[in-house]
């Protein structure tokens, strides 16, 4: 490689790992990890946001950032993320350049670094979510530079606060600072690097950096996390899973760093040595550990908190291709060019992202003013929503009857456990004519809502209620207060009777919205259904409490020594839009 073409090349790569990473941050919306980080961020205090995160798993660093930086829609809240993990190109291609000295070894080795890491399907697509893993795995390459070549005395404090900023950015940064201390007894060096001792004091800042954290909010969150973990027990061969899924799940896209990784294992050089035992170290950080944790305590492994393995793994496989000369630079051309193949189809041409963004877009231009809208994650979907759409929550939605409504699911498409029939029916059916069906999110179009309502026996009246039905043996009746409606409502009563006598059993059927009577019936009990007519529209979806209906016996008699009594099996409001029952 002549003088002039590395720094050219390099640049070049550089230049690549700019355009996959902030390139077209908009082109699909948010997904759900992200609208999580948006909705932490966005608290409108530092006391909520961090109220927010003793709910979650995560340290508050990186949302501590993000609140501190101007809203910039979508691609905004993914630019850090992406300017992070540019950086973390050049960490990589200074971490190859440490390891590998000086010389056409040096450049080799920090060019195909540069390269594999820039266009890596795996580090740009996660480099380009507005998470805090790029910024987990771009401090973990710092942290790894700056150990191999420490900074003078008077700036070792750097090495701290690094490895403090790590413990607050992500749950696995306490993984990272252990691993990279480990790395130092592994292999000590030529004593070029950080001092076992050093390490042994990085591991005591992170951890002491961690105590303010761990003491008011960690415990809680782990007892939370365990006793409802969000995630599945990893595999038995989880380095595998790992590297795989790291790899966007194209195992060819490891197939030239892994011959990197065999001919760095052949060497007997001191570069090849420590990028191996990096690879180790961090592999056994930040898989092996936690997938031990999984089967011990509660799934804590994923894939992309594991992030920085893969950067690492490419400086290692660097430096044994660099080995090669011209025939490794060859295998290294062709696995960038590979990759980024893989990562502009991904980046340009493909749905990655959950369509959360259309999905909310289309209720917004389809649901009328005061539609009712039900969300299974409510509080992200009001990021894309605003206050312009009230989305409730789905499995308690505050509904007792409406002319219809909307069901917006993101994530996970399945209507959850608990939730009205009508709504469970519309998340099951094939999407109609007004519904939205997209990658990861769905629009059902929801008919008329409607429930039991709960029955409780007026004072002075005799009888009994149990939830949703009642029992009337002598004048008085039942109530439903604070029934939350909205449109032309009628009062549907299923009821049997004791017969006395040729008279029937008689209901009277009232609905009342304040002081104001908005239908009065009386019917025979007659063992079909009594549906009265609609009354005129109403809507207290919005918090008003004054909607009632009550059901009173009117006729109780004793009619030769048989005791007319009145049975109420059920009291449901159905509304629609207008003065039809």
């Amino acid at each position: 490689m002549t003088p002039r073409l590395g720094p050219a090349a390099l640049a070049g790569a550089l230049l690549v790992a700019a355009w996959l990473r902030l390139g077209a941050l908009a082109r699909e919306g948010l997904w759900l990890d992200e609208l999580f980080t948006v909705r932490v961020a966005t608290r409108p205090s530092w006391g909520e946001l961090y109220a927010e995160l003793a709910r979650d798993v995560h340290p508050p660093l990186w949302f501590a950032l993000l609140r501190l930086l101007p809203e910039g829609g979508d691609a905004g809240w993914r630019l850090p993320s992406a300017l992070v993990g540019l950086l973390g190109v050049g960490l990589a291609a200074l971490v190859a350049r440490r390891l590998a000295g000086g010389g056409t070894y040096s450049e080799r080795s920090t060019l195909l670094a540069a390269g594999l890491c820039a266009t890596a399907p795996g580090l740009v697509l996660l480099d380009r979510e507005a998470r805090a893993n790029a910024a987990l795995s771009a401090a973990a390459l710092a942290l790894v530079a700056l150990v191999l070549r420490p900074p003078p005395p008077r700036w070792r404090w750097t090495l701290g606060i690094l490895a403090a900023a790590l413990v607050n950015l992500h749950p696995f940064g306490i993984l990272v600072v252990v691993a990279v201390a480990a790395s130092l007894f592994v292999d000590p060096g030529d004593g070029t690097q950080l001092s076992r001792r050093g390490g042994v004091a990085l591991v005591a800042v992170a951890a002491a950096a961690l105590v303010p954290w761990a003491a008011t909010t960690l415990m809680g969150q782990a007892e939370h996390f365990a006793a409802s973990p969000w995630y599945t027990a990893p595999p038995g061969d989880s380095l595998g899973w790992v590297l795989t899924e790291l790899a966007d799940n194209q195992a060819g896209y490891l197939a030239i760093p892994a011959l990197g990784l065999v001919l760095a294992a052949r060497q007997e050089g001191p570069a090849e040595r420590r990028g191996l035992v990096l690879v180790v170290v961090f592999s056994a950080a930040l898989v092996l550990v936690p997938q031990a944790m999984s089967y011990g305590f509660a799934p804590v492994l994923r894939s992309r908190s594991a992030l920085p393995l893969l950067p690492i793994l490419l400086v290692a496989a660097a430096l044994g291709l660099a080995r090669a000369g011209r025939l490794g630079m060859l295998l290294g051309g062709l696995a960038c060019a590979a990759q980024l193949l893989g990562s502009w189809h991904a980046t340009r041409v493909e749905t990655r992202m959950e369509q959360w963004r259309e999905a909310a877009g289309y209720v917004e231009v389809h649901a009328a003013p005061g539609e009712p809208v039900l969300g299974n994650h409510p509080q992200l979907w009001r990021v894309y929503l605003a206050d312009r759409i009230a989305v409730r929550e789905v499995t308690d939605a505050g509904i007792d009857a409406a002319p219809g409504a909307w069901l917006l699911l993101g994530h996970d498409l399945d209507a959850p456990r608990g939730v009205l029939p009508e709504v469970a029916e519309a998340a099951a059916r094939p999407p109609g004519a007004e519904d939205f069906d997209a990658f990861g999110a769905r629009v059902r179009r929801v008919g008329p809502l409607s429930r039991e309502l709960v029955l409780v026996v007026l004072d002075g009246g005799t009888g009994a209620s149990q939830g949703t039905t009642a029992a009337l043996w002598g004048a008085g009746g039942v109530e439903a207060r604070s029934i939350r409606a909205r449109g032309a409502c009628a009062v549907e009563v299923r009821a049997h009777e004791d017969a006395a006598g040729a008279e029937p059993s008689r209901l009277r059927v009232r609905l009342f919205h304040g002081d104001t009577t908005l239908l009065d019936e009386t019917r025979d009990v007659s063992g079909a259904a009594i549906t009265t007519a609609a009354a005129p529209p109403v809507d207290t979806l919005g918090g008003d409490d004054s909607l009632r209906v009550q059901v009173d016996f009117v006729n109780d008699a004793v009619v030769e020594g048989q005791d007319r009594n009145a049975y109420v099996d059920g009291v449901r409001l159905r509304c629609g839009t207008s003065g039809g029952g």
